[in-house]
C-alpha cells in the first residue's frame, strides 16, 4: 500500500509539474503597441509590461495624445495641441486558475502615476493657416491638466485589472490577446533564450 501511495505521490507530481511546462515563461520586461480607441481623444499608446519572477507586475504607458480645439467665437480656426504623457504603476500577476495561457494582472490604484507636464504640449499649425497663434501658448497648462485627467480616467477604467489570453512566448516574442485584439510585444529585458 505504502508503494502505490508512493507512486500515485508522484504521478500527481509529475502532472504538477507537465503543467507548469505547458504555461508560458513570461517572466521579464515586454514592450509594444497598445490600440485604444473608446477614449474621448486621440491617442497611440507605448506599453512596457514587466512580469517578476516572484509574482509582481509592473507597468509603464507613454502615451502620445492630441487635443483638437474646435472653431470658437474666440478662436476663429481649430488648432490642435499634442502632447506625450506617461503613466505608470505595479501590482501583481498570476496564470489564471485552470487556465495555463492566461495571465491576470491586478495593479494597485495607489500606485498610479500619471505625467503630462505643459513643456511636452506642442502647437500644431493651424489647418487652414499653415501657422501658429502666439495667444494659444497661454493655454498649455490648462491643456496639459486636461490632457492628464483624460489620461488618467482612460488608465483607470482599462488598465487596473487587466487579463490578457491566448498567450504565447517564443522569446524574444509574445503574443496575447486583450479584449479581442491581437498583440505582439518584444522582450526589453530578462531571458532572452529562444522557448
Amino acid at each position: 500500500m505504502k508503494k502505490i501511495a508512493t507512486y500515485m505521490s508522484l504521478a500527481i507530481l509529475a502532472l504538477g509539474m507537465a503543467a507548469c511546462d505547458n504555461r508560458p515563461n513570461v517572466v521579464g520586461q515586454w514592450q509594444g503597441q497598445i490600440k485604444q480607441n473608446d477614449v474621448g481623444f486621440q491617442a497611440d499608446y507605448t506599453v512596457s509590461l514587466g512580469f517578476g519572477g516572484d509574482g509582481k507586475a509592473s507597468a509603464s504607458v507613454l502615451a502620445a495624445m492630441s487635443e483638437p480645439m474646435a472653431e470658437t467665437d474666440s478662436i476663429v480656426s481649430p488648432y490642435q495641441f499634442t502632447a506625450t504623457g506617461t503613466a505608470t504603476m505595479s501590482g501583481t500577476w498570476q496564470y489564471a486558475k485552470g487556465k495555463d495561457d492566461e495571465i491576470v494582472i491586478t495593479f494597485d490604484p495607489s500606485s498610479l502615476d500619471v505625467q503630462v507636464q505643459p513643456d511636452a504640449v506642442v502647437q500644431q499649425e493651424n489647418v487652414f493657416t499653415g501657422q501658429q497663434d502666439p495667444e494659444m501658448e497661454a493655454l498649455k497648462p490648462d491643456i496639459a491638466d486636461n490632457l492628464k485627467e483624460k489620461f488618467t480616467e482612460t488608465v483607470q477604467a482599462n488598465g487596473m485589472n487587466v487579463t490578457i489570453t491566448h498567450v504565447k512566448v517564443k522569446k524574444p516574442l509574445m503574443e496575447f490577446k486583450y479584449k479581442g485584439e491581437n498583440y505582439v510585444f518584444r522582450m526589453a529585458s530578462g531571458p532572452t533564450a529562444e522557448e
